[in-house]
């Protein structure tokens, strides 16, 4: 089977990253990649601290997709790539890089990788994750004071002015857009989600790989040759 990429995108505090870890737990770290576009940021590091406050981080500008794209692509193919890294405190990407090797399912996490045309054809799966606003707010609230050193009420501001305004206007319509919608408003099981994955994977292994040998060539000599070549497949 060839290597699945699963998007899973929605509003910021919706629960993606629960939704994300908790696929990756499941399938297992020798199955399963995970990546999130935040790490995608665009480097701001010539740009003034004053100026970086001043950026709306939740426009699709803010985020350098066609490098996603790319790192996608080649971790598809069976390809390393180094993954950029982000730090929140000072809106600046570091200066070190990440290796990472691909894997039989990648899952990459966002709240806009619906939203670019140079990423939606690469995805076997598309899925939405859903919750009420207010939900989303208190969940935002705890993570950004928590893990990311904000206060209240630059947190607010920044929902008022940014994060709202884009939901509504570049994160709600991809939801059109996927295969699977999941509401975390009371509970984040991922039950529907792991039978509409294995489905997939079922359909995948039942195609027969004697397509890929010639006339000449024995079954196990054609499955030899596949996993010699750019094929992935679950062990």
């Amino acid at each position: 089977m060839k290597t699945m990429l699963i998007a899973v995108a929605g509003a910021s505090g919706s629960g993606k990253t629960t939704i994300a870890r908790e696929l990756h737990q499941h399938y297992g770290e020798g199955q399963c990649l995970t990546l999130s576009s935040d790490n995608y940021y665009n480097d701001l590091r010539h740009l003034s601290q004053e100026a970086r406050d001043a950026i709306n981080f939740d426009h699709p500008d803010s985020i350098d997709f066609d490098l996603l794209a790319q790192h996608l692509q080649q971790l598809k193919q069976g390809e390393s790539i180094d993954m950029p890294t982000y730090d929140f405190a000072t809106h600046a990407r570091q200066e070190q890089t990440v290796r990472v090797s691909p894997r039989p399912m990648i899952i990459i996490e966002g709240i806009l990788i619906l939203h670019p045309a140079c990423l939606t054809p690469l995805y076997d799966t598309k899925i939405f994750v859903d919750a009420d606003a207010d939900i989303c707010l208190i969940r935002r609230l705890r993570r950004d004071i928590t893990e990311r050193g904000r206060n209240m009420e630059d947190i607010l501001t920044q929902y008022t002015h940014h994060v709202k305004p884009m939901f509504d206007a570049f994160v709600e319509p991809c939801k059109a857009l996927a295969d699977l919608v999941m509401n975390t408003t009371n509970t984040c099981d991922i039950t529907p989600l792991i039978a509409n994955i294995d489905n997939k994977i079922q359909a995948a292994q039942r195609v027969d790989l004697s397509i890929f040998a010639s006339p000449h060539t024995t079954r196990p000599q054609a499955e030899a040759e596949i996993y010699q070549g750019n094929y992935t497949y679950w062990s």
